[in-house]
């Protein structure tokens, strides 16, 4: 049987008030004019939750939650439906989603633990959040970086500071599927180093082959050589994919395996 799905609650004046109480005490909404966040409590959408409930989008683009109360499981899995990466989010803790047109998101599902409430802010007010605060879109997509890397198998042995320093240096890059991602370099100009965010990479010039397709959690290269027992590689996009894209001299020291 399926997972119930979070659902939407009507919110009544009083309902509002409180949201904007609950958003100044936020500290990214601090330094915003009274009307800018008043505007913005106005627009939230809430989502009430049980344990177990599926939260899922209403549409495309990106969407950000709050977690008021409770706290919610997000999971990672790859295209064989295995878990690769695991987060639990708790109260006033913000995380993204992104959504395809379907409504339906590649990264993630995410479910209640216990009962909770979210705050949910939808693709065209975060847009409207965009225009007052430019900077944020960059804190969001780092945040999001931040968590995938600490995710990666290969990574494990990093600390905070130097996975923030990786952040800093990442590409998000989204391609569709037959699309030729890399092809080996003779020298490390233009070489890059590439971790699988979700979607199906195909390594090689046999796509038929099934052993050298690789998911999410993974990596590949068209480095000059090896990195560590990783052979550089000609890759293609077998699914839609989203990869966090490195500079191979940024990360030959890092990946020695």
């Amino acid at each position: 049987m399926p997972p119930n799905l979070m659902h939407n609650v009507t919110v009544d004046e009083r309902g509002r008030q409180e949201i904007l109480e609950h958003l100044r005490q936020v500290a990214a909404f601090q330094k915003w004019k009274v009307a800018d966040v008043k505007y913005l409590a106005e627009k939230i959408r809430i989502k009430h939750f049980d344990d177990g409930d599926m939260l899922s989008e209403e549409g495309p683009g990106d969407y950000l939650y709050l977690v008021v109360s409770g706290a919610v499981r997000e999971r990672n899995r790859d295209d064989q439906h295995q878990v690769w990466a695991e987060h639990i989010w708790t109260q006033n803790q913000w995380f993204m989603r992104q959504s395809s047109s379907e409504g339906l998101t590649h990264e993630s599902e995410v479910h209640g633990i216990g009962q909770g409430v979210l705050y949910v802010i939808f693709p065209r007010e975060i847009s409207w959040m965009l225009n007052i605060e430019p900077a944020l879109w960059d804190l969001l997509k780092r945040e999001a970086v931040i968590r995938r890397l600490r995710a990666m198998p290969v990574l494990a042995t990093l600390g905070t500071e130097h996975i923030y320093r990786l952040a800093t240096m990442a590409q998000v890059v989204e391609l569709p599927a037959g699309a030729v991602i890399c092809e080996p370099q003779a020298t490390r100009t233009g070489a890059m180093v590439y971790f699988i965010d979700w979607g199906q990479v195909t390594l090689g010039d046999t796509p038929q082959v099934l052993a050298n397709v690789i998911t999410a959690g993974n990596l590949f290269h068209n480095g000059p050589f090896a990195l560590g027992h990783i052979p550089p590689a000609r890759a293609t996009a077998r699914t839609k994919v989203r990869l966090l894209a490195f500079a191979f001299s940024d990360m030959e020291v890092v990946i020695t395996y």
